[in-house]
């Protein structure tokens, strides 16, 4: 036994010593490449004398810029714990400081900027400009012949030249060069980047100085830039996966616990009111979005894209809850049928920027509004006939962008393709919202801009508003949760979540565009006279379903102006020359709009038309003349209405079945009592002898007895409380008559108590046997095993039987 110990001792002291000499040398490497790179900076120019230049932590940082990033990447190295920078905020447990800077990624991913950030320069101290310190910079010396450079990345980000100017700006800041925009960063120069030096970089730009105190405020810049910045940097480090190690100086830098201590001392600061004021977007108010709307749909006609392509675009992104750049990127193989509901329309954002894998791109429903200004199938069916009609839509692989591309085209050519579209859309939305006439809602929650992410948040609002759960706020918007086991196995096509955030989105309510009864106008007809360009370009059955918001835009008294005057003049002569055989009149519109409710029955969606006669809204723009009072009012009682329906028609179906049931009951009982009334039984007569008579002269005749094998609970408690087969009941034994059947009665007097325990709390006897059946193994249970069981649960206990340890 000792000589095993003091072998297994040895192989410890043996790994213990190989750990300890592979650390060293790995040690040595790292210090010995950190040399290299810092006698290949230093010594191969000399700079010009520079301006003077904010003061680091470090106070015995040589004057030489290439000396100043030399030494300081060395003393970081070597001496990390001990040069930490004082901290702003208190350190916070790592685990908790990783899950929210991974959260602060992910909210800071959601930021839709293709350009360099406005603090993209570096700041410094007024009146000086920044741009002259990087001028009289001196440039960088060559990479070394032996240098190697970070494998290129095939996922890159399309904001990829604003990451590589965040990493110039800190490579600029840290270590005094003026790198040129072409300029790649080799493993040898990003290898020595620490977390000291990412957060002098990020604390200049916040609060202006690299070692910001408690009661210093972030005048400079936000928390949301300093996530951009970390995302950013993290980008390029050479290991960004792990989090920084501090014990073996390893892992990323931007992922440090005392960079998410700054971040999150900067967001508290914004919070109280000390930081940078805010410049982000804001939601749009519903005043705001209509001015909007109505200032593109009184443009020219000549401007196509301000009077239909736009405002279609800005609904869609309403009505899905999407971005700019998510509509642009819609492909028309996206919009197809529903298979549900034939009346309906459904889209895939395959290209959305939150959307990797297939289960996070679902198919969803798109639905009519009876607020006309927000009807998206209107819009929709009025702007693809035209954009098809002039022969720009049939080349397109897109639903609102032009262009050439096909699937198999480059990422570059489709992305530039899609953010000509983009930007043209939000230059639209900018050039109004800043125009003298533009009238800001005096109910807006700040006076924040509005820009490329208000109506996205617009839409978001508005869900939440009318009490939308937030859920499926999230699955309308195809936002990721944190991921559970659940999702891996759950079906990523959810209609009722889906189906309920969309009508939230449908103001005055879901509508439906349907022929009028006693019309003779089919969807053949339909997509081959009213819509021929949208059946040349996504098939007869889309065709049929936009054909009629279009048509009845073509007749209507307001939309007929808003429609291209060819367009209008094609639909009516068509409908003039086979007015006789489609039986409809050239006054009367054949189209209606219908009120549409929805229901959720078993997880599936249920439409219910409501009736023309009880829908007194009207489809104006208004949403309802009698308010919206009314209009919630007649919503409320019609959904009562159609609930009742549903369980009217349950019950119709479910009758058959119930009867049937119940006629078999009923033969059962008849024959039992058949049965019962053929047993020989044992009558016994009044007595006739002296005594107290009564009912206890009538007990006392009959035998005091115990049947021989009771067949359930049911008899056996018969058998105690009133006798079977004419004996005597069991309770009213007496001691010599308990004794003469003692074997018997002990062993049954263990249910009998049980049953009386249970109706002496308030259950009736049949439900008292019930409870034992079902802790004892059901009705089919033996009497034996039973009492077998019964025995067990007085030892052991049983709760539902009210039966405790020492009972």
């Amino acid at each position: 036994m000792s000589r095993a110990n003091t072998s297994i001792n040895s192989r410890r002291r043996n790994n213990n010593s190989h750990n300890r000499s592979a650390r060293s040398s790995r040690a040595a490497e790292r210090q010995q490449l950190r040399r290299q790179v810092n006698d290949a900076f230093a010594g191969t120019f000399d700079a010009p004398n520079p301006p003077p230049l904010p003061r680091l932590r470090q106070n015995n940082t040589p004057n030489n810029p290439r000396t100043a990033a030399a030494a300081r990447n060395t003393n970081n190295t070597e001496s990390a714990a001990a040069q930490s920078p004082p901290t702003a905020n208190p350190p916070s447990d790592p685990s908790e400081a990783e899950e929210e800077a991974s959260d602060s990624e992910s909210d800071a991913s959601n930021s839709d900027d293709d350009a360099e950030d406005n603090d993209a320069s570096l700041p410094v101290d007024p009146p000086q400009n920044p741009q002259n310190y990087e001028q009289q910079w001196p440039a960088p010396p060559p990479h070394p012949p032996n240098s190697r450079f970070p494998p290129v990345r095939v996922n890159r980000p399309k904001s990829y030249p604003s990451y590589a100017s965040a990493l110039r700006h800190f490579m600029r800041y840290t270590n005094k060069l003026n790198y040129p925009k072409d300029w790649v960063f080799s493993v040898e120069e990003l290898s020595p980047i620490t977390p000291e030096q990412v957060y002098a970089y990020m604390a200049f730009k916040a609060f202006g100085k690299e070692d910001p105190s408690p009661n210093d405020n972030p005048q400079r810049g936000m928390s949301n830039s300093l996530l951009s910045i970390k995302k950013k940097l993290s980008y390029f480090m050479v290991n960004r996966i792990p989090s920084w190690d501090p014990t073996h100086l390893t892992g990323n830098p931007t992922k440090s616990t005392q960079i998410n201590d700054l971040i999150a001392f900067v967001k508290k600061k914004e919070t109280r009111g000390q930081g940078k004021n805010s410049r982000t977007d804001r939601a749009f108010e519903h005043s705001e979005f209509k001015q909007v709307l109505d200032e593109c749909h009184a443009s020219i006609e000549a401007d196509f894209d301000r009077k239909y392509r736009f405002p279609t675009m800005m609904k869609f992104m309403f009505h899905f809850i999407a971005r700019g750049d998510d509509a642009a990127h819609v492909f028309k193989s996206s919009l197809v049928p529903s298979i549900q509901y034939p009346w309906l329309l459904t889209c895939k954002l395959r290209w959305s920027k939150n959307v990797r894998e297939t289960r996070e791109c679902p198919r969803q429903i798109l639905l009519g509004s009876m607020n006309t200004d927000y009807c998206l199938m209107l819009s929709l069916s009025v702007f693809l006939e035209s954009w098809i009609s002039r022969g720009q839509g049939r080349t397109s692989q897109w639903l609102f962008t032009d262009g050439i591309t096909t699937a198999s085209s480059h990422d570059d050519a489709i992305d530039r393709e899609a953010a000509r579209c983009k930007t043209r859309l939000y230059s639209c939305i900018k050039s109004i919202v800043n125009s003298d006439e533009f009238v800001k809602d005096p109910a807006a929650s700040s006076n924040r801009p509005l820009a490329n992410h208000s109506v996205k948040k617009y839409a978001t609002t508005h869900c939440n508003r009318r009490g939308c759960h937030k859920q499926f706020v999230n699955i309308r918007a195809r936002w990721k949760s944190k991921k559970q086991i659940q999702d891996t196995y759950v079906d990523t096509d959810l209609p009722w979540p889906d189906v309920k955030a969309a009508s939230m989105l449908c103001l005055g309510g879901i509508c439906k565009y349907k022929v009028k009864s006693g019309v003779n106008i089919s969807d053949n007809w339909l997509s081959n006279h009213v819509c021929p360009g949208i059946t040349s370009c996504f098939g007869p059955r889309v065709a049929a379903i936009l054909a009629k918001p279009l048509l009845w835009a073509a007749m209507d008294d307001k939309w007929c102006d808003y429609l291209p005057d060819g367009l209008r003049t094609r639909i009516m002569n068509s409908l003039a020359e086979d007015a006789v055989h489609l039986q409809v009149h050239h006054d009367v519109n054949p189209i209606e709009r219908v009120t549409v409710l929805v229901a959720e029955v078993d997880g599936v969606p249920e439409f219910s038309e409501v009736d023309p006669e009880f829908d007194t809204g009207g489809g104006g723009g208004g949403g309802g003349a009698g308010g919206p009072v009314m209009m919630e009012w007649r919503n409320f009682v019609t959904a009562k209405i159609c609930g009742m329906e549903n369980r009217i028609h349950d019950l119709q179906s479910n009758q058959g079945g119930h009867h049937g049931e119940l006629v078999k009951r009923l033969e059962k009982i008849e024959r039992n009592l058949r049965r019962m009334s053929a047993m020989p039984a044992r009558r016994v007569g009044a007595s006739t002898g002296g005594g107290v008579g009564g009912a206890n002269e009538t007990e006392a005749v009959r035998p005091p007895n115990l049947s021989k094998c009771p067949k359930n609970l049911y008899v056996l408690w018969a058998e105690f409380e009133s006798g079977v087969g004419g004996n005597k009941p069991a309770r009213l034994f007496t001691a010599s008559e308990r004794g003469k059947v003692k074997f018997m009665y002990c062993r049954r007097k263990i249910v009998w108590d049980a049953i009386d325990n249970l109706v002496k709390r308030g259950l009736s006897s049949d439900v008292a046997i019930d409870r034992i059946y079902n802790e004892c193994g059901g009705p089919n249970t033996k009497v034996n095993d039973v009492i077998a069981r019964l025995k067990q649960f007085r030892r052991t206990g049983n709760d539902v039987l009210h039966m405790y340890l020492g009972a």
